[in-house]
């Protein structure tokens, strides 16, 4: 039934004029009040980061608390995979796919200049801390799931 018929194409049509409105508010509104927020409290860009992270998994722990309500146990363990599984693509895919985007796969990079390097190195230990809380909350994920009961006693 699915591609049939008229209410299809509108589906396809509002659903990629909801993604484009939403990447316009997100740049319109939402980053330069974030970047207000971070100049006003004086808040680090790993501190951005972590609000702007915190603001996307929002979303996909609410539906996940929904369905742990409404289904039980089992729905949980998909609702958490799926935000496991939207981190480890976005500081996976999204980074290659960027670089390869502007530098596609035969075009030399160009050679970093020294506020690069540096931008690099700063950016290298943040990344860094970030995958290896990545790595353990996933390992931790994957333990409780293999007990398949957790109790306190």
């Amino acid at each position: 039934m699915q591609g049939e018929g008229p209410f299809y194409y509108f589906e396809c049509f509002l659903t990629a004029y909801l993604l484009l409105s939403q990447g316009i508010i997100s740049e319109k509104f939402l980053m330069p009040s974030l970047e207000n927020i971070s100049a006003k409290y004086k808040l680090s860009a790993t501190i951005a980061g972590i609000l702007i992270a915190f603001g996307i998994a929002v979303p996909e722990l609410a539906v996940t608390l929904l369905s742990f309500q409404r289904h039980g146990i089992k729905m949980t363990e998909f609702g958490l995979a799926t935000v496991f599984g939207s981190v480890c693509f976005c500081t996976t895919f999204v980074p290659a796919f960027a670089h390869l985007l502007i530098y596609g796969v035969r075009k030399p990079r160009p050679p970093l200049t020294k506020k690069e390097i540096e931008q690099n190195q700063s950016l290298m230990k943040s990344y860094g801390r970030d995958m290896l809380f990545t790595i353990g909350g996933l390992c931790l994920f994957y333990h409780f799931l293999a007990m398949e009961s957790l109790s306190l006693g």
